[in-house]
């Protein structure tokens, strides 16, 4: 780390290092990890809004997690049904972002083409160590759509939530600034994982929840997601 141009360009500047103070002295173990994760949260979030202070930042995959549906979320308008109910039809999109996270989080709100790379540099770099990895087997477009009907009883509100599969592996990012100095940092990178990921089960689940749902039909998602204040019970009813 260093403190360049502090007395002009012309005068020597400071450099200093996370971990060591005084003469010989240690700072705590845990300080030092947290000041070295803050660091590179700071310098992604440079590298990302493409800053040139950090020209460049490489991710390598570690170890993977296995895939996992991630929360879920309101990905259709709610609809209310008269007296006599309706038929719910929707088309939804959903639209899930890379993250990177360590004592903090970097949203990507870009989409990773397979052409020159469009907005996001910390999502094309996590994309290009995913594709050395493992190929193109399991990632998938971080936004999925589709079409919906179910029947909404009369009296009730319907919506549909969504739940993504998402594939978490942890990793280190190899930074250099503009200066030239270079370190790395570790974290945990999420992206948007096909359907049958590590598993032919494993899948993105789609729910159709409404109102005053029964016992068979009950959903913590649709519990989790429920909008507007609309009641929803906390718990399955009982059949």
């Amino acid at each position: 780390m260093g403190l360049w141009n502090c007395q002009g360009s012309s005068a020597w500047n400071d450099r200093f290092a996370i971990g060591k103070y005084g003469s010989g002295q240690q700072h705590a173990p845990e300080l030092v990890q947290q000041l070295k994760s803050w660091a590179t949260m700071y310098a992604l979030n440079q590298f990302n809004n493409k800053s040139s202070v950090i020209p460049t930042a490489t991710f390598q995959v570690g170890t993977p997690a296995p895939a996992k549906s991630g929360p879920a979320q309101v990905v259709g308008p709610p609809a209310f049904a008269g007296s006599s109910g309706s038929v719910y039809q929707y088309g939804w999109s959903h639209s899930t972002g890379y993250t990177f996270s360590n004592g903090g989080s970097v949203t990507v709100t870009g989409t990773v083409g397979t052409g020159p790379l469009s907005t996001s540099p910390v999502a094309a770099s996590i994309s290009v160590a995913i594709q050395g990895y493992w190929g193109s087997q399991w990632n998938t477009t971080t936004t999925q759509s589709g079409q919906v009907q179910f029947d909404i009883p009369p009296g009730q509100v319907g919506w549909v939530a969504r739940a993504q599969l998402l594939k978490a592996m942890t990793g280190t990012w190899s930074i250099t600034n503009d200066k030239g100095d270079s370190w790395q940092g570790t974290g945990t990178a999420t992206v948007p994982a096909a359907d049958g990921t590590d598993s032919p089960s494993n899948s993105s689940v789609l729910y159709q929840c409404t109102t005053n749902p029964s016992a068979a039909t009950w959903a913590e998602a649709c519990y989790k997601t429920v909008p507007n204040g609309y009641p929803y019970p906390a718990t399955r009813p009982p059949v």
